[in-house]
């Protein structure tokens, strides 16, 4: 495991991850001067120097905070390891440390970078895809999880795969609206996770050892 070492002290920050983002973000919107609309806007508008002037810098610092964040609870999931099924979780926690880093370059290039914004991003949402597909079979496989969480992971990965369709096959569809989707539904699986791990950890006739 990566960092196995007393990892469950680190679940937490999965929770703090998903509210530092929720709160700075929506700070940046309230910052945000005329109309926004996640029909015509996407996320990356809010960190838009030139669009938002006084929020910009609030919605890119929680990009930066939120992938720092991240990755002590990439670390945290050591907790789950099992006699079997160790190389799954192992490359799960690989490509969440790697999205959490291109999460951070988000934050460091905003729109007003190009092209390194949109390279950042994609690449943050293509391991996004990875990270979700392997969670979800992790999730599915063991015994801690609830299968209806492994169903809504099921949910995001196809909100988040066909957000990343429709930016490579030129037709049109809410673009915007698909990417606050994708996001969301993103970190309403990590708020999941991490209840369940924090719930289960001091359980004494837990299974996560069988």
């Amino acid at each position: 495991m990566l960092f196995s070492h007393n990892s469950s002290k680190w679940i937490w920050t999965g929770i703090l991850a998903v509210f530092i983002f929720l709160i700075l973000l929506f700070t940046a919107y309230l910052m945000f001067p005329g109309q926004y609309t996640p029909l015509e806007n996407c996320i990356s508008d809010l960190g838009n120097m030139e669009l938002n002037p006084q929020g910009a810098m609030i919605f890119n610092l929680g990009c930066i905070l939120t992938g720092f964040v991240l990755i002590p609870f990439f670390i945290s999931l050591s907790w789950l390891k099992r006699e079997n099924c160790n190389k799954l979780l192992i490359t799960t926690q690989i490509f969440g440390f790697i999205a959490a880093i291109f999460l951070i370059m988000v934050g460091i290039f905003p729109e007003n970078y190009p092209p390194w914004h949109w390279i950042w991003s994609a690449l943050f949402f293509i391991t996004l895809l990875i990270f979700l597909v392997l969670v979800t079979i992790l999730m599915w496989s063991h015994p801690l999880f609830p299968r209806p969480l492994a169903y809504y992971g099921f949910l995001v990965i196809v909100v988040d795969l066909y957000f990343i369709t429709i930016n490579i096959i030129p037709i049109w569809l809410p673009k915007p609206l698909l990417e606050w989707l994708s996001v969301i539904f993103a970190l309403g699986l990590l708020l999941g996770m991490s209840f369940v791990m924090l719930t289960s950890r001091n359980k004494k006739d837990s299974k996560i050892n069988t």
